[in-house]
């Protein structure tokens, strides 16, 4: 049953941010069980849960190695070889349309589109990695996909590149205020503040230039050279 589909897309998400926000919060001790190791094992977590929902109903496709391999993207921006593999877990779970589907019903909310997108292109700063490349791989596609149903529904080609490339950069700068040791902690160590002490004024940062680049593709940007928004 898709219902059964969307259920297993659910859970998978469900594990992947509960293992970030674990480790973020010490849940998950660093020491022990650094994050890249717990992506790992999230991911082949996932697996075994896909495995599950295929033995539960035949409209899950069950998945393994070669299938995982298959859904992984190599792009710059997906660095961490474990949010390569987690990616590649989360869209082959149906992570991703769970996702999509989770979006519209923030959409249908007060919140909007306006306000969902916020949400969506600031994840990675809400919840800040040491490094941006983790929520990047694995969220990727689902701010893709939430971008071209958005630029369809409003008929304006140009809200792509709004979400992604929004999203782009607040997953480029966001490792600046991690409490798990990001960029920003060597300026508190410099300097001898507590740490995160530097955290909340990196963040208000990262999102009002995430918000320029968002207008700057809505506004200037053109779609091509000589095309609609140049001179």
């Amino acid at each position: 049953m898709v219902a059964t589909a969307l259920i297993i897309g659910y859970i998978s998400l469900a594990i992947f941010f509960g293992v970030i926000l674990g480790s973020l919060m010490g849940v998950i001790p660093q020491n022990k069980l650094p994050i890249q190791t717990a992506l790992f094992v999230t991911a082949i977590v996932i697996m075994i849960i896909g495995f599950v929902g295929h033995q539960i109903s035949s409209d899950f496709s069950a998945f393994g190695p070669s299938e995982l391999s298959g859904k992984i993207v190599i792009h710059p921006i997906t660095a961490l070889v474990a949010g390569f593999f987690v990616a590649g877990a989360l869209e082959a779970a149906g992570a991703f349309e769970a996702m999509s589907d989770l979006l519209d019903r923030m959409r249908e909310t007060p919140l909007g589109f306006v306000g969902t997108s916020m949400f969506l292109v600031n994840i990675p700063t809400i919840i800040a990695m040491p490094c941006g490349r983790i929520l990047a791989a694995a969220l990727m596609p689902a701010a893709i996909l939430f971008g071209l149903r958005l630029a369809k529904e409003m008929g304006d080609a140009r809200l792509t590149g709004v979400i992604v490339f929004a999203f782009i950069v607040n997953a480029a700068a966001s490792c600046g205020p991690s409490p798990l040791g990001g960029i920003g902690t060597i300026g508190e160590g410099m300097g001898r503040f507590a740490i995160g002490s530097l955290g909340a004024p990196q963040a208000t940062g990262i999102i009002l230039a995430t918000s320029v680049c968002a207008l700057m593709m809505k506004y200037i940007t053109p779609l091509f050279p000589g095309g609609e928004g140049s001179e």
